[in-house]
């Protein structure tokens, strides 16, 4: 007969306990901040560390809810500090405790970006209003299509530019 490990056991086997957080040391998932540690709970389901330890002190999770960390420290297990949330919640306490941020991508910091603030200013300094042909020279001078240079001149587009 096939003996089994009871989940409980088999879970501590895997946290480091400190004075504050206990890290989850098994399997991890993830890249750089958003790394969670990964516990599986039966031969088909793989959950997250600090899920599984909620689930193991306080039972289920209602659905809609996360498990959130009141400590910030994506591998930790330590279940007074885990807190449930939703994805509002989650995000308000990310924005309060400064790890979200509102990059500024305008201009020459999207990726996508194919002109300079010295271009977008010069485009702006050489448009004629009225002049037949204006636009489509603009466009061929910079490389860009005349979509884009009524974007610059309208400030639908680079509009952050005086």
């Amino acid at each position: 007969m096939l003996r089994h490990t009871p989940i409980e056991e088999r879970f501590w086997k895997h946290v480091y306990k400190t004075s504050g957080c206990w890290f989850w040391i098994g399997g991890l998932n993830g890249h750089g901040r958003n790394t969670y540690g990964t516990f599986r709970t039966d031969p088909k389901t793989i959950e997250k560390s600090h899920r599984v330890s909620w689930m193991l002190h306080f039972g289920d999770i209602p659905a809609g809810k996360q498990v959130l960390h009141t400590c910030d420290t994506p591998q930790c297990v330590r279940p007074d500090h885990l807190f449930l949330g939703d994805n509002s919640i989650n995000q308000r306490d990310a924005w309060i405790k400064g790890r979200r941020h509102t990059p500024d991508n305008r201009g020459e910091s999207h990726g996508l970006s194919k002109l300079t603030v010295a271009e977008v200013k010069e485009i702006r300094r050489l448009f004629v209003p009225r002049k037949r042909g204006c636009v489509l020279a603009l466009a061929k001078k910079f490389n860009v299509t005349t979509p884009t240079i009524y974007s610059v001149i309208s400030r639908a587009r680079w509009g952050h530019i005086a």
